[in-house]
């Protein structure tokens, strides 16, 4: 996926999008009324992205002929999801602010980690308490840290 974290609905073949959130798979949808075996669809969404991932039960979509699974990113891929998330809210945070994050934005890593360290949670099947949260916490702030530097020098 290169530099780019994709977001939103990206075609993966004629008849399958997958949903993204930043690079991270949530959701599959298979256009035609025909389903593709899970396991094949689930190795396209991880050629894709990256990350081991297994689809959920199948359900309408928003169309007629259309049925929709949800994605599950697989536990060990974790850090990876934090990390792609950590990466999008760097963007968001040098988009408002036209600087990195510093000691004098206190609240801004905690803030955003409770948010995408809840999303990358739900993407990956986890509950709180499940993960040691900390250690999540120094990659998120790591990737913040160097990504919000990384794109202010770059301009």
């Amino acid at each position: 996926m290169g530099e780019m974290l994709k977001h939103g609905w990206v075609m993966l073949a004629d008849d399958v999008e997958v949903h993204l959130d930043h690079g991270v798979p949530t959701a599959v949808c298979v256009k035609g009324g025909g389903l593709s075996e899970a396991a094949a669809l689930a190795r396209q969404v991880m050629e894709f992205t990256g990350l081991k991932v297994a689809l959920g039960p199948w359900r309408p979509g928003e169309r007629i002929a259309e049925q929709e699974a949800a994605v599950v990113v697989a536990r060990e891929d974790l850090a990876e999801v934090v990390r792609r998330l950590a990466t999008a809210s760097a963007r968001v945070f040098v988009d408002y602010y036209h600087k990195p994050v510093d000691e004098e934005d206190p609240d801004w890593d905690p803030e955003e980690f409770a948010q995408d360290f809840g999303n990358a949670l739900k993407y990956c099947g986890l509950k709180w308490g499940e993960v040691d949260q900390d250690a999540y916490f120094r990659i998120y702030r790591d990737v913040m840290h160097a990504e919000t530097a990384r794109l202010v020098r770059a301009g």
